[in-house]
């Protein structure tokens, strides 16, 4: 099972179109690719010659073995997701820069094992960088915070509180930008 979230540098039409291509790109390879690092590097491959000089993508992909639990990833420069159990939750490393950045990039492949019953939380970068109207970032304090006390929720919950957390954080500011939330939890 592919567990994959991207975010895409800038905003507006050229990152929509940029992520559009990741997207479509990602749906093809998944087929061919049992491996993150490969993954990644296709992609990244196919990319680099349609990126203007300041785009970039930051990545997470990882493939989950559900009978195991194991999950074998690549960190392309992302937030690093959050896995927990009944412990406070720990990051999962990154394991290289984001995609199409800089040519030829070496990239690693992470490993862990989502233990039955554990959960795992990807995030896009809007989630710690939501401001409130003192300039103050939600940051990765309160989010680690908010899960030691709500992670046993369902995972639909779960992501409903998360957002409404943040939101709350927000008050009455404006976003800046998306929060995108992935959360798989291993029965």
């Amino acid at each position: 099972l592919w567990l994959v979230v991207g975010d895409v540098s800038g905003k507006g039409v050229g990152a929509a179109l940029l992520m559009s291509h990741v997207m479509a790109s990602l749906q093809v390879l998944e087929d061919e690719c049992r491996d993150p690092v490969a993954l990644v590097a296709r992609l990244e491959g196919y990319l680099e010659p349609r990126v203007e000089p300041e785009q970039f993508v930051t990545l997470f992909a990882g493939i989950l073995d559900p009978a195991s639990g194991r999950l074998r990833y690549v960190n392309a420069g992302h937030n690093p997701p959050l896995l927990f159990c009944d412990a406070s939750p720990h990051p999962l490393d990154p394991t290289g820069l984001p995609v199409a950045m800089l040519p030829d990039q070496h990239r690693t492949t992470g490993e862990c094992t989502m233990e039955k019953g554990s959960t795992l939380l990807v995030f896009s970068d809007g989630v710690p960088e939501t401001t409130d109207a003192a300039g103050r970032f939600y940051g990765e304090g309160p989010l680690q915070e908010f899960l030691a006390r709500s992670g046993d929720l369902d995972v639909n919950t779960l992501g409903r509180r998360l957002v409404e957390d943040v939101d709350a954080f927000r008050g009455d500011t404006d976003p800046t930008d998306d929060l995108t939330l992935l959360i798989a939890r291993r029965f």
